[in-house]
């Protein structure tokens, strides 16, 4: 099994997050058992979106290209983080991924996008 460690920032925050929203919580504020489900299903979405912002983060900036898929001859140089949002079933997560670009095509290369498989912004 796989431990990935989590950028402190974003774990912080959902624990601060956590945190707030227990302490806020009063036995007897919610009218009806469906406001406390609710309340605890969007606690655990917003949980859920934390964490997954922090493994794609970590693994966005961390994953190596094995070569240009577009001309298979070139050799890949990082240039920049870019910043992208993928709707999922609990909600938008936006993350960071490192952008490789081949330096005899010009193909920009995401590593992240590809181990995915999600398709490039536009097309």
């Amino acid at each position: 099994m796989q431990v990935y460690r989590f950028h402190r920032e974003e774990r912080d925050a959902a624990g601060r997050l956590q945190q707030q929203e227990v302490e806020q919580f009063m036995p007897g504020d919610f009218q009806a058992e469906t406001e406390f489900e609710d309340w605890v299903n969007d606690r655990g979405n917003e949980m859920k979106r934390k964490m997954a912002q922090g493994w794609l983060n970590e693994q966005g900036e961390s994953l190596m290209p094995s070569g240009c898929p577009r001309c298979g001859q070139g050799k890949l140089e990082s240039r920049d983080v870019r910043s992208r949002t993928i709707r999922y079933t609990f909600g938008e997560v936006m993350f960071r991924r490192r952008r490789f670009e081949c330096k005899k095509c010009g193909a920009s290369v995401y590593p992240l996008d590809e181990k995915l498989g999600v398709e490039k912004k536009g097309g």
